[in-house]
């Protein structure tokens, strides 16, 4: 099976070229969802039924993967009602979640003056296991039903992506959750940082990603860092 590659599309049809069973893990970061669209220069972050949207594709991930489905989803007050109803309905699924909590979080800039009241701060991401069977959730050393990753937001900073995979994060999921040779589809790839993660950890990987330029960056910056 042909490994180590990006491929541009939509994730939803080249997904479909996958049998089933022929990917060991299933690692990624889809849309926010976050409506105000400020998140992604090329990407236009509008999703009419996100719920569906999520479904779809964790469907599928747990079609392909052998193991384990891993899915980091922000939950924000636009996609809130979408991301509750989606772990109701994976809730067989679901096998355990890791919070990664942010030391350095984007402060929330909502301030009411008649109440003297700020919103609260959104300091932590949710990480999503999933399996066929919702098996028992462990990875190679401790078992935990929750994990604390404290780490600050994304130091790096690239052109028109404002939400790209922090390395660090990436990292310890590779590291905890994937063995060597293994091979790890992303098909939200962004700028290619699961990508850029597996080979420097000796795991192969597959990932897609929907916008051209996008692609570009990742393939460039995969390549630049082996």
């Amino acid at each position: 099976m042909r490994v180590n590659y990006v491929k541009c599309g939509n994730c939803f049809n080249l997904i479909k070229e996958l049998p089933n069973k022929s990917i060991d893990v299933t690692f990624t970061s889809p849309p926010y969802n976050r409506k105000r669209n400020d998140t992604y220069g090329l990407y236009d972050d509008q999703i009419n039924d996100y719920y569906t949207f999520l479904v779809k594709i964790t469907k599928e991930c747990l079609r392909v993967s052998k193991d384990k489905v891993i899915i980091n989803i922000q939950q924000n007050f636009y996609n809130k009602v979408d991301f509750f109803e989606y772990l109701g309905y994976f809730s067989e699924n679901i096998s355990g979640i890791v919070i990664w909590q942010k030391t350095n979080p984007c402060p929330s800039g909502n301030y009411n003056k008649k109440t003297n009241k700020k919103s609260v701060t959104n300091s932590f991401e949710y990480f999503i296991f999933l399996t066929d069977d919702g098996k028992e959730f462990k990875h190679y050393g401790d078992k935990n039903l929750i994990n604390h990753i404290t780490t600050s937001v994304n130091s790096e900073n690239f052109t028109n992506h404002s939400a790209v995979m922090k390395k660090e994060v990436c990292e310890w999921f590779i590291k905890y959750f994937t063995k060597k040779n293994d091979i790890v589809l992303d098909p939200f790839l962004g700028i290619g940082t699961t990508g850029l993660v597996c080979r420097q950890h000796n795991r192969n990987f597959i990932g897609f990603e929907i916008v051209p330029e996008y692609c570009k960056m990742a393939v460039k910056r995969i390549k630049g860092n082996e």
